[in-house]
């Protein structure tokens, strides 16, 4: 389907944590083009809401967002 509506890449992201791992051979063969340059933004556009999602106080560092982190 998306070949029909002219995508040519199928881009599944990388392993666990940004790794080179398992994950990351499993979702690189769905794309024999090979890998391609990818970035990742952190950036919040509703501060009140992140703000509750977190339980307030949460940092850009680290995991993001914070509310998919693992409990801890």
């Amino acid at each position: 389907m998306g070949a029909r509506a002219g995508y040519e890449r199928f881009h599944l992201g990388g392993g666990v944590g940004g790794r080179e791992d398992s994950l990351h051979e499993f979702k690189r063969r769905f794309d024999p083009g090979g890998l391609v340059d990818a970035a990742v933004g952190k950036a919040v556009h509703d501060e009140d809401a992140y703000a509750r999602l977190t339980g307030g106080g949460a940092s850009l560092d680290g995991f993001f967002p914070a509310y998919r982190a693992a409990s801890r």
